[in-house]
């Protein structure tokens, strides 16, 4: 067994001056050992070398028998002004032998899974965020004035029926979002920069950092399954193409609601806030200089800005041209054909009008020195 000697001559040896700190239910324990060389009892106490009055440390048992090797318990209570790097105290026999113990604190193998109640505390902070924001938008997003009788309904039932077939959840959150937090995971999810980064604390670190990156791609995952599963399906009557007469027949047609955007939306990014939460948690235990301390907190508020400001944009223009009927354009093939008819022959404009559909616009003028009429721009009826 190692022994160090004190500072002075005495009879007491202490095995080491540099223990490690556990953590109890109380604050910490430190375990030391004291080699009794004299044949009389030593009494010993322990004080902690920066003065503080709620910093009173208990030894069990406080006395070292004669010639006997003791282990004693060193508890140093909560109130003690235990650092990171651990804590300093020292130990004085009866005979004024004085011990200086730097105690360190030991490294946790177990993580910290508590930290994991971030993605619920996120989700249910995000889905009251975000239906104030959606109370508080309706102004600004605007009724359209084609008097959609849908509109009348309340905000979250609302259909976004005019997103159209090209409008994919998948392409406009969950693709932006997991390349955001793929940064963060490459730099914590992998052993050789954990342990760069954490040290000791690599293994505990890196199993968290694994674990609560599953749970995060789980929930924005699991966000356009959503989305699918809250659909509203309604029946419109449609015509019957070549039916003679006319005939209506009716189709079920499948569309998003307000309501179901708002909710994956929120598992999206309530999965990529507890992700950053826990990077940001992890990141408290690098081996930063002190001057570097503010990094950490600088990078989580920065990518969380990043994240409201993306999540902004991305709400505002989806709700609004869900529920904005859009401007029919003229395609390129038609107006291709009026240009053609109009080059050719002007009278024959007026037999191509008459196959377009009534509600088209007619952006053109025939030619007045080719002996047809002109006309107007205007609408054709």
């Amino acid at each position: 067994m190692p022994i160090a000697a004190s500072a002075s001559p005495a009879g007491t040896t202490i095995d080491d001056l540099t223990p490690k700190l556990s953590e109890s239910d109380s604050g910490y324990t430190v375990s030391l050992g004291f080699t009794n060389l004299t044949d009389a009892p030593i009494m010993l106490r322990a004080v902690p070398i920066a003065a503080d009055v709620g910093c009173a440390i208990e030894l069990s048992p406080a006395t070292v028998p004669a010639a006997t090797h003791q282990s004693v318990t060193a508890a140093v209570p909560s109130t003690c002004p235990v650092e990171k790097d651990g804590f300093d105290f020292n130990v004085i026999s009866d005979t004024e032998q004085r011990f200086d113990i730097a105690s360190e604190i030991e490294p946790s193998t177990t993580p910290d899974w508590y930290m994991l109640l971030a993605f619920p505390t996120a989700l249910a902070v995000v889905a009251a965020v975000l239906l104030i924001a959606l109370h508080l938008w309706t102004p600004h997003i605007g009724r359209p004035t084609h008097g959609d009788p849908d509109l009348n309904k309340p905000r979250l039932r609302w259909e976004l029926k005019y997103l159209g077939a090209t409008y994919n959840f998948r392409d406009g959150w969950v693709t932006n979002t997991t390349a955001l937090l793929g940064v963060f995971t490459a730099i914590f999810g992998t052993t050789d920069a954990a342990t760069a980064l954490f040290g000791d604390d690599a293994k505990e670190s890196l199993n968290l950092a694994i674990v609560s990156a599953g749970i995060a791609l789980a929930f924005i995952g699991a966000a356009p399954l959503i989305l699918v599963a809250l659909k509203r399906t309604r029946v419109e009557m449609v015509d019957v193409p070549g039916a003679e007469p006319a005939a209506k027949a009716p189709l079920d047609v499948e569309t998003d609601e307000v309501y179901g955007f708002v909710v994956a939306s929120t598992f999206t990014i309530a999965g990529a806030l507890g992700q950053l939460f826990i990077f940001w948690q992890l990141s408290e235990g690098l081996n930063l200089p002190r001057l570097l301390n503010w990094v950490p907190f600088a990078v989580f508020a920065f990518t969380v800005v990043i994240l409201g400001m993306f999540a902004v944009t991305t709400m505002w223009s989806t709700i609004r041209r869900g529920i904005t009927k859009p401007v029919a354009v003229e395609s390129d093939t038609i107006l291709a054909a009026r240009l053609l008819a109009t080059a050719i022959k002007p009278d024959a404009v007026n037999t191509f009008v008459q196959a377009l559909p009534p509600d088209t616009i007619w952006p053109l003028t025939s030619s007045g020195d080719s002996g047809g009429a002109p006309h107007q721009p205007g609408t054709l009826m």
